[in-house]
C-alpha cells in the first residue's frame, strides 16, 4: 500500500494507473488484475492483465502443485468438481482439503518452525514466505 494525495492505493493498481491504463472497478462480475508473473507483490504494469474473476481463479488454481494435505496434484491424482481440481487421495480418505491442511499448496509441511500465523490470523508457510521475500529483494537489486 502507498498513500498518494491522502488516498491509499495498492501499489500494482497505482502503477497500472500511472502507466496510462484505466482502473477496473470493484463491481461484482467486473474485471480484475491478474499477475502474469505469478508474484502478487509485483507492480510492473507489463506483468498485469485485466481478466474476469473466473479466468483469474483458474490461472491461480493451475499453479498449485500440491493439495492442502501435501499430495502432489497430477492428472492421475485429481478430479475436477465444479471447475476446481480435487485430490482423489484426500477424497478417498474422507478429508476435506481445507479442514485437515497439513501442508502448504507447494507441499511444505505446516509443522514446528515452518508454520507462522499472520496478523490477520492466516497460517503461512515460512519456506514459501522466505522464498517470496528473497525473490522480491533480488528483483529490487536488479531494478
Amino acid at each position: 500500500m502507498v498513500t498518494l494525495n491522502r488516498k491509499q492505493w495498492r501499489m500494482h493498481r497505482l502503477m497500472w494507473f500511472l502507466a496510462g491504463n484505466d482502473l477496473p472497478d470493484y463491481a461484482p462480475g467486473g474485471l480484475q488484475m491478474d499477475h502474469l508473473c505469478l508474484n502478487t507483490s509485483c507492480c510492473n504494469p507489463a506483468h498485469l492483465q485485466l481478466v474476469d474473476q473466473s479466468t483469474n481463479m483458474k490461472r491461480a488454481a493451475a499453479q498449485r502443485t500440491h493439495c492442502a494435505n501435501g499430495h502432489q496434484l497430477t492428472d492421475d491424482n485429481t478430479r475436477t468438481h465444479r471447475g476446481y481440481r480435487e485430490c482423489k487421495i484426500c477424497i478417498a480418505d474422507g478429508l476435506h482439503p481445507r479442514v485437515q491442511a497439513t501442508h502448504c499448496p507447494r507441499g511444505h509441511a505446516y509443522e514446528g518452525h515452518n508454520a507462522m500465523i499472520t496478523s490477520q490470523g492466516h497460517r503461512v508457510c515460512r519456506t514459501c514466505a522466505y522464498r517470496r521475500t528473497f525473490e522480491w529483494k533480488k528483483r529490487q537489486k536488479g531494478s
